[in-house]
C-alpha cells in the first residue's frame, strides 16, 4: 500500500512540474513496486515518460517498449494507452512520423474500443502531428471532431487543451493562422490554469513557433518561458530543442542556457568591479591582468575586454569610482 501512495505523489510531482529529485525516485519506487504488477508498470511509465523529457533517449525507449509489450500481454489497457501516447510524442521529436503515427494509431484503437475518449485526448494529438509531418493533414480533421464529440461535457482540462491543439494543427494546415493562434492561446491558458506545468511548456513552445513564424512581437518571449519551465524541471532533451528553435527565430536564449557570461543587466560582475577599481587606480593592463589572475597567460588584451563591459553600464554605476583620485581609466 505504500507504495500506492508513493507512486500517486510521484504522479501529481509530475503532473505540477516538481521534478528534483523525481527520476529517482521513481526509479527506487520501481524496484520497491515489483511485487505489485500494476504499481510497477505504472512506475516504469512514469519513469519513461519522465525520461522522454530529460533522456537519454535510448532508456526512455527502452522503458516504454517494454511497458507496451508487458501491458499486452497482461490486457492491461490503462498502461498501453498512455505508453503507446508517449512513445509516439517521443518518435515525433525524432522526426520519425510514420512511428509515431503507428503507435498512437494502434492506442487509438484501444481507446475506441473502450469508449473513453479522454483517455483518447493526446493520441489523438500524437496522430494529427505524425499525421501533418507526413503530408496527410486531411486525415486530421475527422479524428479531431471524433475526440470533440467524445470529449463533450467531460470535465478534463488536459483533454481539452489537447483537442484544442489539434483543432489548431488542423487549422494551420488551412492556412488559418490567425485562428490556430487563438486555438493555441486558449489551450495553453487551460493548462496554465490547470498546473500541468510540463503540459503548459509544451503549448507555450507551439504557440512561440507559431508567432515566430508569423513574426508576431512576443514569439520570442513565450519560447523564453518555455525554455524556463524545461529548465526548471530539468527537461534538458526538450531545453536542447528549444534552444534550437529560438536560434533560428533569432531569439535570445538567456542564460545560462546561452552558456557565457550571466546576464547581469546594470550591475557589475564581481571580477569587472576588480577590474574598474584597479584600472581607477592607474594600473597598467598587465597588472590588472596578473593581478586578477585571468586564466591563462596574463594578457594585456583582457582587461581592456572587462573594463570595457563594465563601461556599458549606466552612468550611476560609475560614481563610486569617480570619486576616486585618478577615475575610471586604461592605462596601455
Amino acid at each position: 500500500m505504500a507504495e500506492v501512495v508513493e507512486l500517486v505523489t510521484a504522479a501529481v510531482d509530475q503532473a505540477a512540474g516538481r521534478w528534483e529529485g523525481l527520476v529517482d525516485r521513481v526509479r527506487r519506487l520501481g524496484g520497491a513496486a515489483a511485487t505489485f504488477a500494476a504499481a510497477s508498470l505504472d512506475s516504469r511509465l512514469l519513469h519513461g515518460a519522465l525520461l522522454t523529457a530529460m533522456g537519454p533517449t535510448e532508456e526512455a525507449v527502452d522503458l516504454l517498449v517494454d511497458v507496451i509489450a508487458v501491458a499486452e500481454r497482461v490486457g492491461a489497457v490503462w498502461p498501453l494507452i498512455p505508453a503507446r501516447t508517449t512513445l509516439s510524442r517521443l518518435l515525433l521529436t525524432l522526426d520519425d512520423a510514420a512511428g509515431a503515427a503507428e503507435h498512437a494509431g494502434a492506442a487509438l484503437t484501444q481507446v475506441r474500443a473502450k469508449g473513453n475518449w479522454v483517455w483518447g485526448a493526446e493520441p489523438v494529438l500524437c496522430l494529427v502531428d505524425a499525421l501533418h509531418a507526413l503530408g496527410r493533414g486531411g486525415e486530421a480533421a475527422e479524428l479531431v471532431d471524433e475526440l470533440a464529440a467524445g470529449i463533450t461535457g467531460a470535465d478534463a482540462p488536459l483533454a481539452r487543451a489537447a483537442l484544442l491543439i489539434a483543432q489548431a494543427v488542423v487549422a494551420r494546415s488551412r492556412d488559418q493562422w490567425g485562428h490556430a493562434d487563438r486555438l493555441l492561446d486558449a489551450a495553453h491558458s487551460v493548462l496554465k490554469g490547470a498546473g500541468l506545468r510540463y503540459e503548459e511548456a509544451l503549448a507555450a513552445e507551439r504557440l512561440g513557433r507559431l508567432r515566430c513564424e508569423r513574426e508576431a512581437a512576443d514569439g520570442g518571449r513565450l519560447l523564453e518561458s518555455a525554455l524556463r519551465l524545461y529548465g526548471a524541471m530539468h527537461a534538458d532533451r526538450d531545453i536542447a530543442r528549444i534552444c534550437r528553435i529560438m536560434r533560428r527565430n533569432g531569439a535570445p536564449i538567456p542564460y545560462p542556457w546561452r552558456g557565457g557570461r550571466p546576464s547581469l543587466g546594470q550591475t557589475l560582475s564581481s571580477r569587472e568591479r576588480k577590474v574598474a577599481l584597479l584600472a581607477a587606480e592607474g594600473k597598467t593592463n598587465q597588472e590588472i591582468a596578473s593581478s586578477c589572475s585571468f586564466p591563462g597567460a596574463p594578457s594585456r588584451a583582457t582587461s581592456p575586454a572587462h573594463c570595457a563591459s563594465s563601461a556599458t553600464c549606466r552612468e550611476r554605476n560609475w560614481r563610486p569610482y569617480r570619486s576616486m583620485k585618478t577615475g575610471p581609466r586604461l592605462v596601455r
